[in-house]
């Protein structure tokens, strides 16, 4: 739905709302400005939110202030990915707004340190677990649960698609959205880390289990992975689905989070041929 809460990015950092609505207001009425600060010092992160009275303004905002450049700083203007009010479900990714987010292509050697202080200055964070870099791979990810879904909204907000100092690309920060994977075949000398070692390499695992054999103490068969976003189950499910372990055949079966959902509830058409139909609905 159509609505005039305008995003903007780029703002001079000695910028406050009156400097702010100077810019914008010669455009048409203004309901509302808020400018995004750093929780602690209070000082501007240099994007914030105007919303205007009509839709007919914010456009004319946009197709105006988009890609000017002011004090040095060249400004990003769009349409905010909702309204103002409650947070939405992101149109851009599908998935459910939530205190978590899941970031990608974060430098190779960051820690623990660096993510908390990277999403600090938006707002409160509750817990960071960081995937680190593997060998393979150019570039580390991380699940971050903040304070609040207002923190987590601001967080997608001013850092998605942003290239902090170290990084190879562009980071990708969006709602996570843990989606579960079945193993089953595996072989009976199958603990965690060779759960771990197999699928690391599709992205980020929040959790593993081995379900054991009471009589003999060894894998029954039977795993579990969680994987902190819908794209990383789907990569390890389509790559390891049939393959062969020693004289073993694994199967992968997941429950399928809504991103990869076709209309009417049926698996993405893709995935769903690459896995031969072998998926567990939602009721899982």
């Amino acid at each position: 739905m159509a609505h005039p809460n305008v995003f903007v990015r780029g703002l001079p950092l000695a910028w406050g709302e009156v400097e702010i609505t100077a810019l914008f207001q010669q455009y048409g009425t203004l309901t509302s400005i808020r400018l995004v600060r750093h929780s602690v010092t209070k000082h501007s992160l240099g994007y914030g939110f105007v919303r205007f009275q009509s839709f007919e303004d914010a456009q004319a905002a946009i197709n105006a202030l988009d890609a000017t450049t002011t004090h040095g700083q060249t400004l990003q203007v769009k349409f905010a990915d909702a309204d103002a009010g409650p947070p939405a479900a992101s149109p851009v990714s599908g998935l459910t707004p939530s205190e978590s987010v899941y970031v990608k292509h974060l430098p190779a050697a960051s820690t623990v340190s660096d993510v908390q202080a990277l999403f600090e200055g938006i707002g409160g964070v509750q817990d960071v677990k960081l995937f680190p870099c593997l060998d393979h791979f150019r570039s580390a990810s991380a699940l971050v649960r903040m304070a609040s879904r207002r923190d987590s909204e601001r967080a997608i907000a001013a850092l998605n698609n942003t290239t902090p100092a170290g990084s190879l690309q562009s980071l990708v920060v969006r709602y996570a959205e843990p989606v579960t994977l079945t193993l089953t075949g595996l072989p009976p000398a199958t603990d965690r880390l060779w759960l771990y070692e197999s699928f690391a390499a599709y992205g980020a695992i929040l959790s593993l289990h081995v379900l054991q054999d009471e009589a003999t103490g060894q894998c029954s068969g039977t795993g579990l992975i969680t994987f902190g976003n819908a794209g990383s189950a789907e990569r390890a499910a389509v790559s390891m689905h049939g393959a062969h372990v020693g004289d073993h055949v694994l199967s992968v079966t997941l429950q399928p989070a809504s991103g990869t959902q076709a209309p009417g509830g049926s698996l993405h058409p893709g995935l769903a041929a690459a896995l031969g139909g072998n998926w567990v609905g939602p009721e899982w």
